[in-house]
């Protein structure tokens, strides 16, 4: 577990000014998650972002917890991963059984830091996808980091 989030929160501003993305603070505060709720969305966050930088993980988590908090989504964050046909990786046959310790460390640092932080680089989007997957979705884009794009509808 990582306990020092001070120099993950320097790297992630400079991350966040050199993209051009604004970070907004958004209230996680009513979201009290077992471990075992922030280990799923670290596994979550590691399969969908692998190899992506920094800001992607986090806006991914943000993703993940602005669905918790929608009243159009499950209401946990096992509720959001398993949500039917929401999330690839959760398909993947090793997405449960594969040991990820050791490959996951800034996984568990997005989403630690930004549950911990209340910060939300995606302006409350509650969707993702790769940029190639763009034209399939009417979704307002809110951040477009990496190969991803987040956004909302409307």
């Amino acid at each position: 577990m990582v306990k020092n989030l001070s120099a993950v929160f320097i790297a992630l501003v400079l991350t966040t000014l050199e993209c051009g993305a604004a970070v907004f603070a958004t209230d996680y505060s009513s979201l009290t998650l077992s471990e075992e709720e922030i280990q799923l969305a670290v596994r979550l966050t590691y399969f969908e972002t692998e190899g992506e930088p920094l800001l992607c993980k986090c806006a991914f988590a943000a993703v993940i917890f602005n669905r918790v908090l929608d009243r159009n989504f499950p209401n946990s964050v096992e509720g959001v991963v398993y949500d039917a046909g929401a999330f690839r990786s959760v398909e993947r046959k090793d997405f449960q059984t594969l040991d990820i310790e050791g490959r996951s460390i800034d996984d568990e640092i997005a989403v630690r830091y930004t549950l911990r932080r209340n910060l939300d680089s995606t302006s409350g989007a509650l969707f993702v996808m790769k940029k190639d997957d763009l034209h399939l979705w009417k979704i307002r884009e809110t951040l477009r980091v990496g190969d991803f794009v987040f956004g909302k509808v409307g």
